[in-house]
């Protein structure tokens, strides 16, 4: 029977919302005497958003084993579909910018 935290979607969720969680950590521990945007305009300029933010998505791996520890196929299933969108986003970056 499956759990009603097993789902594609909540995978998906908490996969895209933890990388951006963790880059706001970074943000606010590190550059605090500066505004966000910025930041974000800043290390685009310099090219270290893509590989900032494919940093980011590290936590995304034990997001991922955590929810094959506790037997959440599927919302481990949507942490791997996140993954693979930050994936092209930072392909797209590197590409365009």
């Amino acid at each position: 029977m499956r759990s009603r935290f097993d789902s594609l979607g909540l995978g998906l969720i908490f996969g895209i919302l933890l990388p951006a969680l963790s880059l706001l950590m970074f943000y606010s521990t590190s550059f605090t005497e500066v505004s966000l945007s910025f930041f974000i305009k800043h290390t685009s300029k310099i090219e270290v958003l893509p590989k900032l933010i494919s940093l980011c998505g590290i936590p995304n791996l034990g997001l991922f084993f955590l929810f094959l520890w506790r037997n959440h196929y599927y919302s481990a299933r949507g942490v791997i579909m996140a993954t693979l969108i930050l994936t092209f986003v930072v392909l797209g970056m590197l590409i365009f910018i």
